[in-house]
């Protein structure tokens, strides 16, 4: 696994993609209790809490593809400018959501936060809208021989 010095992107070896992919079934099927994790042989199991097994399986997950890996933490507020980001979308894209009511926002003084539950779940749903409109697409091109 290389990291980049001041960087948060971490690049996949082929020999660690390997490696992922032979773990990735044991994780998989994993569910808590039984997912422990062993750091020695003389060491107590230590139970994985749910979530962050969640966690676990995806970095694993995305190494087995041998892709880069990216993990961020975030506060628990935002401002516009790192939520617009989380989103994908301009700043005042951001502050055109917000003043159609599709996310909520609170002052600060003269600025404006965003909570990150709330970025995330828009996030969520604009892909969820994004796939199924994909997936209308898609039936449309079958639907008139485009289908390739």
């Amino acid at each position: 696994m290389t990291t980049i010095p001041n960087s948060s992107a971490t690049f996949t070896s082929p020999e660690q993609a390997a490696q992922a992919r032979r773990l990735r079934p044991a994780l998989a099927s994993a569910h808590n209790p039984e997912f422990t994790l062993l750091t020695s042989a003389e060491s107590a199991p230590i139970a994985i809490p749910e979530d962050l097994a969640t966690v676990l399986r995806s970095v694993v997950d995305a190494m087995s593809q041998g892709v880069a890996i990216t993990i961020t933490p975030l506060p628990d507020e935002l401002t516009t400018t790192v939520a617009a980001h989380e989103l994908g979308v301009s700043r005042p894209t951001l502050m055109k959501l917000i003043a159609d009511g599709r996310l909520e926002a609170h002052k600060v003084g003269s600025h404006t936060r965003l909570m990150t539950a709330d970025v995330h779940a828009l996030r969520r749903q604009r892909r969820h809208e994004q796939r199924r409109a994909f997936d209308e697409l898609r039936r449309y091109e079958r639907s008139i021989g485009i289908d390739e």
